[in-house]
């Protein structure tokens, strides 16, 4: 999933401000609905932990609505779909939740479903690269086809486990997608979004732990099918509030770089950086491309000393152009 949202382009500042305050009061609603499930404040006949949490991800859901305009015109906006289905199946999840251990197998189903939605958006983004990014998008439905089989074949068990016990993953599933979880939320780590994906990993390898081959009955894990949508809000606002905060002036390079390297993630920004600098030793560029943006190595010649970084990042708008416009990227956090 795309954990990033920016302010309103309406070029109003007050604008900005409305929503970082909409979202703040997401955030607060989000902790409260912890606290509310310590020991000693949580009560069986009570509602309120889980329904408090969905108006922050109705919020979330804003959020993202923003984010895919912004993102149009680039790779990045068809994950976005996923990840607003998510938000939908999360909201879904949370309004049928029941605070005992028994659950509701219909809010286990829909956590489930929303797990997928997630590890579909995240997938999209490692293949949101033109053309073809909304083929791939699409294709990535087939996480949905394979998280639900262990589904189908739980049917059989009826007999045998009660109707949550058939949300398990047997082997070579279960592996499959502890890997898609790891490079989806490794992809965002060495960005400025390090934070939320750390966030949203936890809820996702929690989620994975409940439905990992448990052993004979198991009603105790109809009372954590919370966690999941629960640090999906947390995730996604503490994304907003970063992504909201004000920049300094950046050089015309580092305006196309830094956007481009924390909106599509390392897998894709090392590989950029893997081609510019092969351009830069073909063209005896006195500069190289690290992560944190260019670093000028000592010239060797006239030529290098003449250097010009408006070349540099002509050149890195070529690499990036297969992945949108490149003024529509370069815009993006700002």
């Amino acid at each position: 999933m795309i954990p990033l949202a920016g302010p309103v382009k309406t070029g109003k500042k007050s604008m900005t401000a409305v929503l970082r305050m909409i979202n703040w009061f997401g955030l607060a609603l989000c902790l409260l609905s912890l606290i509310l499930r310590l020991p000693g404040l949580s009560s069986p006949s009570l509602m309120i932990p889980s329904r408090l949490v969905i108006p922050a991800l109705f919020v979330c859901f804003f959020d993202l609505t923003i984010v895919s305009v912004q993102l149009r015109g680039t790779s990045l906006r068809a994950a976005t779909v996923w990840a607003r289905l998510a938000i939908l199946l999360a909201i879904l999840a949370l309004s049928l939740d029941r605070p005992d251990a028994s659950g509701n197998e219909f809010a286990g189903l829909f956590t489930h479903i929303c797990f997928l939605a997630i590890l579909a958006s995240l997938v999209s983004v490692l293949g949101a690269r033109r053309p073809g990014e909304n083929a791939w998008a699409l294709l990535c439905g087939i996480f949905l086809v394979i998280g639900l089989l262990p589904m189908l074949e739980g049917a059989s068990l009826s007999r045998r486990f009660d109707v949550l016990d058939q949300l398990r993953l047997d082997s070579p599933w279960n592996y499959f997608l502890a890997l898609v979880i790891f490079a989806g939320i490794s992809n965002y780590l060495p960005t400025r979004f390090f934070m939320p994906s750390v966030l949203l990993g936890i809820g996702l390898a929690y989620h994975l732990r409940l439905i990992w081959k448990p052993d004979g009955r198991s009603p105790w894990r109809g009372e954590y099918w919370w966690i999941l949508p629960w640090c999906l809000c947390l995730c996604l606002l503490v994304a907003s509030l970063i992504a909201m905060k004000k920049r300094p002036q950046l050089s015309p390079f580092l305006q196309i770089w830094q956007p481009f390297r924390d909106a599509w993630g390392a897998a894709w920004a090392l590989r950029v950086l893997e081609r510019f600098n092969q351009s830069a030793v073909r063209n005896q560029w006195p500069v190289r491309l690290q992560w944190f943006g260019l670093l000028r190595e000592e010239p060797r010649t006239m030529a290098d000393v003449e250097f010009d970084e408006i070349l540099a990042r002509d050149t890195l708008a070529v690499f990036v152009k297969r992945f949108g416009e490149v003024d529509r990227i370069s815009k993006l956090f700002n």
